[in-house]
């Protein structure tokens, strides 16, 4: 697939394209009863607009040139690639010079096309950092999420955790928690559960979630259950 600027002023113009052709404009303008000034020039987009010199384009990254700049001659053009108007702002080129000209512009072009090596590359390291970032995608929160983004998600969320170790070796890798902890307990009732049935506090028992427990061992171990059922 080929495509060109002209025509297309705004958006993302190379996207889902496997060649692409940039164009810019090389204008020159000059005073009644003189001659093309060689040594003034400057560079414009299809629309008018400020645009960099055709030296200064730089190839994008993943893609790479297959040709050098030309002057485009399938156009209504001169035998050099010239189109002429009085007003460069008002516009109506025509391809034949009059003496009332005052201005006139030649389309140069070259071509670039994916480098299919840098495109996976650029592809992997975009799947790298999404990786890093850790971010997952869905439609709404209420439904399920997946890991590559879509035109139609809206929201995104990622996970925290944070790696915990005992101070102490001998410490039990166990969470105290409270089973019959009510979030929904009113003040009163919270302070009466704090005591027993003789009136004594209970031990504080911290309502916290259940953590994800995981233990890692140095080297494998073998171990043997014996049972022994009496009947």
């Amino acid at each position: 697939v080929v495509s060109t600027q002209s025509g297309i002023t705004a958006g993302d113009l190379d996207s889902g394209l496997s060649s692409f052709q940039d164009d810019v404009f090389e204008n020159q303008l000059r005073v009644p009863g003189s001659d093309w000034p060689t040594s003034k020039l400057f560079w414009t987009d299809v629309t008018g607009e400020e645009a960099q010199s055709k030296e200064d384009i730089m190839c994008p990254a993943g893609w790479e040139w297959t040709d050098i700049w030309t002057v485009d001659l399938n156009r209504a053009v001169d035998e050099e690639g010239y189109e002429y108007c009085l007003d460069q702002s008002v516009g109506g080129f025509v391809p034949v010079e009059k003496t009332y000209h005052l201005c006139r512009r030649r389309r140069w072009v070259r071509t670039r096309k994916r480098n299919p090596d840098l495109r996976q590359q650029a592809a992997h390291q975009r799947m790298v950092r999404a990786a890093e970032e850790g971010w997952e995608y869905s439609r709404l929160f209420t439904t399920k999420f997946h890991l590559k983004q879509r035109t139609m998600d809206m929201v995104r969320r990622r996970r925290w955790h944070r790696k915990m170790v005992a101070d102490n070796p001998d410490a039990d890798a166990i969470f105290i928690i409270d089973p019959t902890s009510d979030v929904h307990e009113t003040k009163e009732e919270k302070e009466g559960s704090r005591k027993d049935s003789t009136g004594a506090e209970k031990p504080f028992l911290p309502k916290v979630q259940a953590p994800r427990m995981f233990i890692t061992f140095k080297e494998p171990h073998t171990y043997r259950l014996r049972l022994c059922v009496d009947t």
